[in-house]
């Protein structure tokens, strides 16, 4: 899965809302649990398994 086809399933799937830029990285909040986590810009390039399977769970997914 690449980074954009990650943030399109965050918005269609999840109660999780792109809550603005954080070192050039785009902030996410889970509006469930309040917790933020960020997520890379690079749009074309696949999410490392680890990093994925970590950002699904904040975001409630897993």
């Amino acid at each position: 899965m690449t980074w954009a086809e990650l943030e399109r399933k965050l918005m269609r799937e999840s109660k999780c809302r792109h809550t603005g830029e954080r070192a050039g990285h785009a902030e996410w909040t889970n509006l469930e649990t309040g917790k933020k986590f960020t997520m890379g810009r690079h749009s074309s390039q696949e999410v490392p398994k680890g990093t994925l399977h970590s950002i699904l769970k904040m975001a409630g997914l897993k």
